[in-house]
């Protein structure tokens, strides 16, 4: 569908034009890639909310419905990527990829201070399957989440995994592992 492709575009171009960005050292120019990047972010949210709207059936419509979140998180409209993120883990729970949503929609939560609901968002992901490396951080939220809202030996127990998870794979602290970089 040639308003994904568009979509997709634009998205690739806004990744380009923040890197650009960040590299420039000139105020100038920094302030029109900025600008240029969020025209990019803005127009990328139009093109798949018109896919979501008009296309609901369409193929990729998973891949949609993530692309319209990150961008609204990029766009620092918290609310809605987290509205978009809580959609997708609505309609596909049991899917691998939903964990990686979990993952986005924590790290908003976490920044409004939502920890509660950070545990409710983590707590269906079974973290003794493999997911690929993700279920260290799927516990690791849970215990900083269980930590900020005072339940201590819930936080203290998902630490205990941690460090066992670490272990388990020779990533130990003390001889330099994944925490170091």
């Amino acid at each position: 569908m040639l308003i994904w492709r568009l979509a997709d575009m634009e998205w690739r171009s806004a990744k380009s034009y923040f890197r650009v960005g960040v590299v420039s050292d000139t105020g100038k120019s920094k302030a029109g890639a900025d600008q240029r990047h969020t025209a990019l972010l803005e127009s990328c949210v139009a093109h798949t909310t018109e896919i979501l709207t008009r296309f609901p059936r369409f193929k990729s419509i998973r891949d949609v419905l993530i692309r319209r979140g990150r961008a609204f998180d990029e766009l620092k409209k918290k609310d809605y990527a987290l509205r978009d993120f809580n959609d997708y883990i609505a309609k596909y729970p049991d899917e691998r990829s939903t964990v990686e949503v979990r993952l986005m929609a924590s790290d908003i939560l976490a920044e409004q201070n939502r920890h509660q609901e950070i545990l409710n968002v983590l707590k269906p992901v079974d973290v003794n399957q493999n997911l690929g490396g993700l279920e260290a951080q799927v516990v690791e939220k849970q215990a900083l989440a269980n930590f900020n809202v005072e339940n201590y030996p819930a936080a203290l127990r998902k630490a205990e995994w941690l460090l066992r998870y670490d272990r388990a794979r020779g990533l130990n602290k003390e001889e330099g592992g994944h925490y170091d970089d």
